[in-house]
């Protein structure tokens, strides 16, 4: 019998891939729903952001199934629909528009997910130390004065630059393995949101980087920091 409804369930979720269409909802990490519908399975991810970025116009976010990160390039017809069809949608801090770089260097996110860093040594363009982690998979990069955070799709967070302004993470590196969907950052600190609603921090304590007097207020609920 157990072999049977097995089969059943594998079935109606091949059904589901294959069928011309197929049943989004995009929620972001409150629970909100930002848009539901039908979409073709011919197409790519990119009607999802589109239909999130309607709700919000002007700002960035990510798309997760699960851990999985979808970017906009991903076929509709690749997604795992055994995980269900309940997409995640999370803001990333800020508008697209008048963001600049901090201090004296640039990041740039290439399509493949892999990062190009030039300028001042001294503001982080130096990334040779975490070089082999930024070949791929980065999604979001976010900076300091002088150091630079990046999230890639696996969820883990990868820091240089400059230590005295949050590149030396390893206070809570065990915390930024998994789970990381947003990173801000001040002039010498950075805040991660997970997505079990908990925050990290690290960095110059002036600048934010010490939230232990509200950590109690930290570990779960935040959908967004700024």
């Amino acid at each position: 019998t157990s072999h049977f409804w097995l089969k059943l369930f594998w079935f109606k979720v091949m059904a589901m891939a294959t069928s011309s269409e197929i049943h989004f909802e995009l929620v972001e990490l409150s629970g909100h729903v930002v848009a539901k519908g039908a979409w073709s399975a011919t197409l790519r991810a990119d009607c999802l952001y589109r239909s999130a970025h309607l709700a919000k116009p002007g700002r960035r976010c990510r798309l997760l199934q699960g851990t999985r990160e979808i970017t906009p390039f991903t076929p509709l017809a690749a997604l795992d629909l055994s995980l269900g069809t309940c997409i995640q949608v999370v803001w990333l801090s800020g508008s697209t528009a008048g963001r600049r770089s901090p201090g004296s260097a640039f990041v740039a996110i290439k399509a493949n997910g892999s990062v190009v860093t030039w300028g001042n040594d001294n503001s982080g363009s130096n990334s040779s130390a975490v070089a082999p982690l930024l070949t791929e998979g980065v999604v979001q990069v976010c900076g300091t004065n002088n150091a630079f955070a990046a999230i890639k799709a696996n969820g883990s967070a990868v820091t240089w630059g400059c230590a005295d302004y949050g590149s030396n993470s390893s206070a809570v590196a065990p915390l930024l393995t998994e789970g990381v969907v947003q990173v801000c950052g001040t002039n010498g600190a950075f805040a991660a949101v997970k997505a079990n609603g908990s925050v990290v921090t690290w960095g110059v304590a002036s600048s934010g980087g010490d939230s232990s007097t509200i950590a109690a207020l930290l570990t779960e609920g935040v959908v967004q920091v700024v």
